[in-house]
């Protein structure tokens, strides 16, 4: 899971559009390069703006879990969901 990517925070702002067809721009906090724009719905926007923070919470618990010494069964899902998460952020 080391996919390359504008490190965060992130931050979102509603567009200048009309209330009909909503506009928000996902941006990095400290250059203000645009990150993502969504459409429609101000939750997508938020949801892609908090995408560092939960790439970094994903890499801790993964972290934390294969240091484990005793992992059952539910603890094992959870390894291979980060994995496949991770596969996704990677690109495979």
């Amino acid at each position: 899971m080391n996919a390359q990517h504008t490190p965060g925070p992130w931050e979102v702002s509603k567009d200048a559009t009309p209330d009909y067809a909503p506009q928000y721009t996902v941006y990095d906090e400290a250059s203000g390069e645009r990150v993502a724009t969504a459409f429609q719905a101000e939750a997508n926007a938020r949801l892609i703006a908090a995408a560092p923070d939960l790439l970094d919470a994903c890499q801790r618990a993964y972290a934390a879990l294969q240091n484990m010494r005793c992992v059952d069964e539910e603890q094992a899902v959870l390894v291979y969901a980060i994995e496949a998460a991770g596969a996704t952020v990677g690109g495979e």
